[in-house]
Order: structure tokens, then C-alpha cells, then sequence
């Protein structure tokens, strides 16, 4: 059984994409058929893991590499679904946003000139949907997402982090043009309460009536504080101030967050507890994404095994809290989303 997490990453210009799945009441599903249009043949189970190795679009599939791009452009994975019969991976090229089914791509971006961040790809019934934010052609990027290949602005929108689907209402997260944090539901702007300058919202989960978002907020030149919300109350994250949580997941009423610490410690918290991934004294690296299959816990990222962090970064995963490497640190890699099928 998978349950789904999301996750995000910040930097505005930084080319980045999440999928991430789960099938659990406790979070919605990214699927809700497992066989979409177009399908092929039966998909492997094991654990999946999008990511980059050496600048080139990567996917692990049970701890064996295979590249999507090659050598000499700039590329990313940053989001992998996987049906009963096709793989989904997101990212970018260069600057322009596609996903790839496996293996062909699927170009999004619209003009060659456009930048942006395709951040989360989902499948309801018969509908793909994938969920980001472009260069608008001005000093601010615009959010959006794309149904079925066919792209909706969002109101007062600057970035959209993260997409749910529940019944008929579309949930997309993230952060307004005036640097608030906000959900919309349906394209009406829901704001999140903070009490900073400055706001994101990274990350969503709707379970029953309960709306759960993960992100951050911070004032000028001041350490940015960790929170959820549920149902618009906020409550700081102990131990995350300085970090940024990236992936929220709610299973069996026990509240799961993954992302990093100020001091760049990979971590998860259960309940508002938190769990370093990492020895603080030895070692460095972050927490991405996260998904859980039957009583595992998944978490991937990126990995040093030097305090000062001079080292390549090592793309990994955890389960249940033990790391196994991906890469072997000759070239600079990462993991940003994981699922298990």
C-alpha cells in the first residue's frame, strides 16, 4: 500500500518538478485508476526514484540508473509516478518543462525562452494533470497547472508547488505574487495565516473535511520558521528553523513531514517530533520526498558524508531511517521523488 507525499523545492530559479504517490485513505490518491489512457504494458513493482546525476535527467528503478537526457544540456528529474502500466517522470531541459512517459518526452513549456518549474504531476480517472509555474514575461513568474495537456493561471499566483484532486475540487498549493502562502481550491486563493514578511506554502494533503499544508515563512534577514497548518492553524516544526520541509503526508492520523534542518540535516518529524536522518556531527544533506508502502517508510534526497558538506552530493534513500546510496559521489547527484509500487 503507498501513501502520498509531496514534495517541493524553493529556489526560484532553480528548473524543478515533483510527482509523488500514494494509494491510502489517509492522503489523496495521485491516481485514482492506475490505468490511464494509452497505457502499455505491466510495470515491475520496486521502488523508483527520479532525480539528476552529472546534470543529466536520471530514474532509479530498484537501485539501477537509466538516463533520460544526455550529456550537455542541463536537465532534471524531479517527479516519477508509476501506474500498473506506464512510468511518469517530470522536469526540464534546459529551460523548457516537459514530463516523459516512459521514456518519450512530452514538451509543456510553450516558447523557448520561457523558464519555470513543473513541480507535480497527478492522475485522476482519465485526467493527467501537471501542476507549476512560467516565466510570465515579466519580473514574476506565473502559477499554473496543465489538464489533459491544456494550462489554467492561477489567480494572484506567483509559484504552484503541489496538486490534489478530491472528487470534483483541484487543490493546488503554493505562494501568491505579494509572497503569501495560499492554496486554491477550485482557482479561489485561500491564504494561509503567518506572521513574517514572507510566506510558502510547499506541500498539500486533504483527508476527509481536514486541509494539511507544510511550508515556511520569514521576515528580512531573519531565519525562516518551519510550519504546518491544519484547517489554517499553524504550528512551528521544533528543530526546523532555518530548514525547509518539503513532503506532508497523513497516515492513520499520525502527521509524517520530511525535509532539512538549519543546519543542513536531512530529518523527518512524526507528530511534530523530530528524526535526524543524518549524524549532525558527521554528516549533511537533505530530505526531498517521502512515500510509506504497507509499514516502510520511504524518504529520498541527497546525501554528504563530510560535515562541511565539500563533497559531491550522493543521490539516496532512507527506509525505515537506513540509507542506501545511489551514486558513489564521482559526479554530483540527487534524489527528489520517490515512489514504491
Amino acid at each position: 500500500m503507498n501513501f502520498k507525499c509531496i514534495k517541493t523545492i524553493s529556489p526560484k530559479n532553480l528548473i524543478a518538478v515533483l510527482l509523488a504517490a500514494i494509494m491510502f485513505t489517509g492522503c489523496s490518491k495521485n491516481s485514482d485508476t492506475g490505468n490511464p489512457p494509452g497505457s502499455g504494458g505491466t510495470v515491475e513493482s520496486g521502488v523508483y526514484i527520479a532525480g539528476t546525476s552529472n546534470n543529466v535527467a536520471t530514474y532509479w528503478k530498484n537501485g539501477t540508473i537509466d538516463s533520460l537526457t544526455h550529456t550537455g544540456s542541463f536537465a532534471q528529474a524531479k517527479g516519477i509516478i508509476v501506474t500498473n502500466t506506464d512510468i511518469y517522470i517530470a522536469g526540464a531541459e534546459g529551460e523548457i518543462i516537459k514530463y516523459w512517459k516512459n521514456g518519450t518526452p512530452t514538451r509543456l513549456s510553450v516558447a523557448d525562452h520561457q523558464s519555470g518549474d513543473a513541480r507535480f504531476a497527478y492522475i485522476s480517472g482519465n485526467d493527467f494533470y501537471v501542476v507549476g509555474y512560467e516565466d510570465g514575461g515579466g519580473a514574476d513568474y506565473v502559477a499554473k497547472y496543465w489538464k489533459n495537456g491544456v494550462e489554467t493561471v492561477l489567480q494572484n499566483g506567483l509559484q504552484a508547488r503541489a496538486i490534489q484532486v478530491v472528487g470534483n475540487d483541484v487543490y493546488v498549493v503554493g505562494t501568491s505574487v505579494d509572497g503569501k502562502p495560499v492554496y486554491w481550491k477550485n482557482g479561489v486563493p485561500v491564504y494561509l495565516p503567518f506572521v513574517d514578511n514572507y510566506g510558502n506554502a510547499n506541500s498539500i494533503c486533504v483527508v476527509g473535511n481536514d486541509v494539511y499544508v507544510v511550508g515556511d515563512e520569514s521576515g528580512l534577514n531573519q531565519t525562516p520558521h518551519s510550519i504546518y497548518w491544519k484547517n489554517g492553524i499553524a504550528t512551528n516544526l521544533a528543530g526546523g528553523d532555518g530548514g525547509s520541509p518539503k513532503a506532508i503526508c497523513v497516515v492513520n492520523n499520525d502527521v509524517y513531514i520530511a525535509g532539512y534542518t538549519g543546519s543542513a540535516i536531512p530529518a523527518y518529524w512524526k507528530n511534530g517530533t523530530i528524526n535526524n536522518l543524518a549524524n549532525p556531527n558527521t554528516e549533511r544533506g537533505y530530505a526531498y520526498s517521502m512515500c510509506f508502502s504497507g509499514n516502510d517508510m520511504y524518504i529520498c534526497g541527497g546525501f554528504y558524508p563530510d560535515q562541511l558538506g565539500m563533497s559531491n552530493e550522493r543521490a539516496a534513500y532512507w527506509k525505515n531511517g537506513v540509507r542506501t546510496d545511489l551514486t558513489d559521489g564521482t559526479n554530483t547527484s540527487s534524489a527528489y521523488s520517490i515512489f514504491v509500487k
